[in-house]
């Protein structure tokens, strides 16, 4: 597949590229907790 066709297949479906980035920020925190960058408060 070319990048192009990816990047319309992802915007044809919104809702998956708002879950992925839902996804990657949750689980960017948990690495950085597990790492003790962030308190945990």
């Amino acid at each position: 597949m070319n990048a192009r066709s990816k990047v319309r297949a992802l915007l044809n479906h919104p809702d998956l590229v708002y879950a992925g980035l839902v996804a990657l920020i949750i689980g960017v925190g948990l690495m950085a907790r597990a790492m003790g960058i962030l308190p945990l408060r």
